[in-house]
């Protein structure tokens, strides 16, 4: 570090960068600053080290913006003010929208820094950032004008920097004067006699990486913003700075007088507020959600309206409401989890509750556990693929073949070894085993063979051919993947007959769940779902399934598909569906 001197101007080396500790990159841009003589806010020393850190990425397009930006006449000390803004204006709605972490976010930020330009930047108000403020004590955002230059010294207005939660026009007087106090107990945490505990918790917060993930290695995380944006908000609201102390305490017990009423109330929200697990009940768009405490069941209803647009209902998700001063809300990282993880997560969390030396200890390990196990179960491992008990990806196909001699086809099925009639249908089961493979349906002049997967599907096929090849013509094939709702059709049907093969799959699902009451299902301990809704012992399985069907069906619908409503099946299963 002695022999690193840091140049905005200056490209540095990409791997020497890289190489220095994340407090020792924050100190060099401190350092060139301070040999300046200007004094910045620690915020926008760090998004300096942030948007250094992303150019030294050769995976990110950072290095390229700045680049072009200084093709187009900035230098690279405003092209890296410029990129910082839109850096922070992306912190600054996570942190106060509540905005789903994943791609969803990264994208926005990427997008932007597409579009952003010398010229742009300079109609915003962009300047030199040395010819901004100076001062000792950088002065809070509520002593900025929405045009005033920001106090960060970035250049910019101050509604386009640290000022960017103030854009939306959504938000009501009330709300700009929390974001207020929360930027002033940002500025607080890093006064220098914080230095040490900031990097403990750090240090702490990745650590715990190496017991919550399994077989992961969190250093690979697509998503290093997101566990800033944990740290800081965990070493706020639940790290003990001193005994029975936080930071935001010792921010009200030394700045109160600095605050308003209305400030004051927020942040005492906020202290009481701790990382929860819920299960969403019911989404009310654009306006909030209805949700279960997992923990202790109790039900919120919370004012949320970018996230009514990415969740759905049964959604498991983790976040932290403030409910004081009301309407309860999410503040701060909101993570989403896959329906089927909340049977393990409850079993995980209860056994870190009983480990935990106490109540409060357990509740300040949460948004540790809450954040690595989303790293775990989102970005590094694949979403669930349905499988056959061959192993084979589940698809539901239907082939349909032109009867030209019904007698004949009629005798030679019932000749099959494999197949079991009943009535117009044909049950095909495999011999050794009696597992059902598919069944074979007689309709009016056509044959319906209808299977789990492609390769049933081609062995179903050759089947019929070997039974009776002269007794029917092949029409073709359609095929549904249940886990994206999306459809195919085999080379023997036209492209004309689109309706004819959405009819086809809807009246698949139909006759599919319709049998599927009666069907023993390995989840529900090889009971028939019929039989599980019967039984007081086995009912909690079949709901916890239910939901996970109307689960996968709202997500394939939010992908714009048109999915079986599975709804119906709890009256046909005399289960009252949660309302």
């Amino acid at each position: 570090m002695a022999d690193f001197r840091y140049d905005p101007n200056e490209s540095p080396n990409p791997a020497a960068w890289l190489a220095l500790a994340e407090d020792q990159r924050i100190a060099a841009v401190r350092a060139y600053h301070h040999r300046g003589g200007y004094t910045h806010p620690p915020l926008h020393v760090t998004i300096h080290a942030i948007v250094e850190n992303q150019a030294a990425d050769p995976d990110l397009p950072v290095a390229t913006v700045l680049a072009r930006l200084q093709r187009e006449g900035l230098t690279r000390h405003d092209a890296i003010h410029a990129v910082g803004a839109l850096l922070a204006e992306s912190l600054y709605e996570r942190l106060d929208d509540t905005a789903l972490p994943g791609e969803a976010a990264n994208r926005r930020y990427f997008n932007a820094l597409e579009t952003l330009t010398a010229k742009s930047w300079l109609s915003q108000g962009g300047a030199e950032p040395e010819r901004s403020s100076r001062s000792d004590e950088p002065p809070g955002p509520a002593r900025a004008g929405r045009n005033d230059p920001c106090p960060c010294g970035s250049g910019r207005k101050y509604k386009k920097c640290c000022g960017a939660a103030r854009q939306m026009s959504t938000r009501s007087a009330q709300r700009r004067e929390w974001d207020d106090a929360i930027a002033a107990l940002i500025h607080f945490a890093h006064r220098s006699e914080f230095a040490d505990f900031l990097a403990a918790a750090a240090d702490a917060f990745l650590d715990r990486a190496a017991e919550d993930l399994e077989d992961c290695a969190y250093a690979d995380e697509p998503s290093a913003e997101q566990s800033d944006m944990a740290i800081l908000l965990w070493s706020l609201y639940d790290v003990e700075v001193e005994p029975d102390a936080c930071l935001v305490d010792l921010f009200l017990s030394r700045k109160s007088r600095t605050l308003t009423a209305s400030q004051r109330e927020f942040l005492d929200g906020m202290r009481d507020t701790r990382m929860r697990l819920f299960e969403v009940l019911r989404v009310y768009p654009e306006e909030g959600l209805d949700l279960r405490d997992l923990l202790d069941g109790t039900t919120v209803r919370v004012r949320e309206r970018l996230g009514t647009t990415q969740i759905v209902r049964w959604d498991v998700i983790a976040g932290r409401v403030r409910q004081s001063p009301g309407p309860a809300m999410f503040e701060g990282c909101l993570y989403l989890y896959p329906r089927e993880a909340k049977a393990r997560m409850l079993r995980d969390l209860r056994r870190l509750r009983r480990q935990a030396p106490s109540e409060p200890a357990f509740m300040r390990a949460l948004p540790l556990w809450f954040h690595w196990r989303w790293v775990e179960l989102t970005l590094m491992r694949p979403g669930p693929t349905l499988v056959t008990a061959e192993g084979e990806p589940v698809h539901l196909t239907r082939s349909l073949f032109k009867v030209v001699d019904r007698g004949r086809l009629e005798g030679a099925l019932d000749a099959a070894a494999d197949l079991r009639r009943d009535g117009a249908t044909w049950i095909w089961l495999e011999s050794a085993s009696e597992r059902l493979l598919g069944s074979f349906r007689l309709e009016d002049d056509r044959l319906s063979v209808e299977t789990f997967s492609r390769n049933r599907d081609r062995r179903a096929c050759q089947l019929v051919r070997s039974l009776a090849d002269d007794s029917v013509q092949y029409e073709g094939t359609a095929i549904s993947d249940p886990a994206s709702d999306a459809h195919e059709r085999d080379s023997g049907v036209a492209e004309s007959d689109d309706v004819q093969a959405e009819a086809i799959v809807k009246e698949f699902y139909e006759r599919h769940y319709r049998e599927w009451l009666n069907t023993p299902v390995p989840a529900l301990n090889d009971r028939t779902p019929r039989q599980a809704a019967a039984d007081g012992r086995s009912r909690p399985r079949l709901i916890e399934l239910l939901k996970l069907m109307e689960n996968s069906a709202a997500r394939a619908q939010q992908r714009g598909g048109d999915p079986y409503d599975v709804s119906q099946l709890w009256s046909a299963l005399g289960l009252r569906r949660p309302e």
